[in-house]
């Protein structure tokens, strides 16, 4: 019989950690990072049925503490869930692994490829959050994500309050809660939530998110918003990054500015795509890459 994808394994300090496990068990390992606020289903976003068969890869998308069925990590950093991937790894019996962080599953990939350097084979990071605190990048105009990150930071309070009202909205008014999500999109991105299976995925990815509750998403939301405590510049394994030019959550100019600092970066700028629809039209493309 066939491994359910949901799994939870029991990392050393006794918290459980939840994780998809899809594609083939002797595939080659992929460590699935989602974004923010969202939950391991983030993964169904991009999903391209029979991809990891022919490709030969196993996914492992895991949630990250407090999120979904993952227990929460007081404190926690991104080195912390360095040291958690390492834990987990090792549960599975992976010596080394690629990595892949969409969005603001960037950050937690890149500390992973600075803290675990004999462990992980490569980076891809989709559409992938930046380090705002970063000199160069500090002054840039305020963007309405960009303050929704920054709110986790600021005021804890306000930001759970939010991401409370956006669970009871996805629960209670799914339909209007992706039409208000959409509203803000660029064309490419409100074209691909529109497709129902997108839609779908989308309210089960916040369902999930939310499960217990509003503090998981804003503790790591005010995780990717602060400064990173290390320079993605540090990292020596073969970095992809994938974005779009037309992404409105992460603006093409900050992916180019960390391309430009990471040694042997290759970053993929597809024209006309935005935050969502880049993962959902191109998924095979970029896993072919990894």
């Amino acid at each position: 019989m066939a491994t359910p994808p949901n799994q939870q394994l029991r990392l050393p300090d006794g918290r459980l950690q939840a994780y998809l496990d899809l594609g083939p068990a002797n595939g080659r390992p992929l460590l699935y990072f989602h974004g923010t606020p969202a939950s391991k289903h983030n993964w169904y976003l991009g999903h391209a049925p029979g991809v990891l068969e022919r490709l030969g890869l196993r996914v492992l998308a895991i949630d990250r503490p407090g999120i979904g069925g993952s227990d929460p990590s007081p404190g926690r950093s991104l080195v912390d869930w360095a040291e958690d991937v390492r834990a987990f790894a090792d549960a599975l019996g992976l010596p080394t692994f690629a990595v892949l962080g969409y969005s603001c599953g960037a950050p937690y990939a890149w500390a992973c490829a600075v803290h675990l350097p004999s462990r992980v084979s490569s980076v891809t990071v989709v559409s992938g959050m930046v380090d705002v605190t970063h000199p160069d990048l500090a002054a840039a105009p305020p963007r309405p994500n960009l303050q929704v990150l920054d709110l986790a930071v600021r005021r804890p309070w306000a930001s759970r309050l939010v991401y409370r009202t956006m669970a009871l909205t996805a629960r209670l008014l799914p339909g209007p809660m992706v039409r208000q999500a959409s509203a803000s999109m660029p064309p490419a991105d409100r074209e691909t939530i529109r497709d129902p299976a997108v839609a779908r995925a989308f309210l089960t990815m916040l369902a999930e998110t939310f499960a217990q509750g509003p503090a998981g998403a804003q503790v790591d939301s005010a995780i990717v918003a602060s400064a990173w405590g290390f320079d993605a510049a540090a990292v020596r394994v073969p970095v992809r990054m994938w974005h779009g030019d037309a992404d409105e959550n992460v603006p093409i100019d900050m992916a180019r500015h960390l391309a430009d600092r990471v040694p042997g970066a290759r970053l993929t700028v597809l024209p006309g795509e935005g935050h969502l629809s880049l993962v959902r039209r191109h998924a095979e493309r970029l896993l072919q890459d990894v």
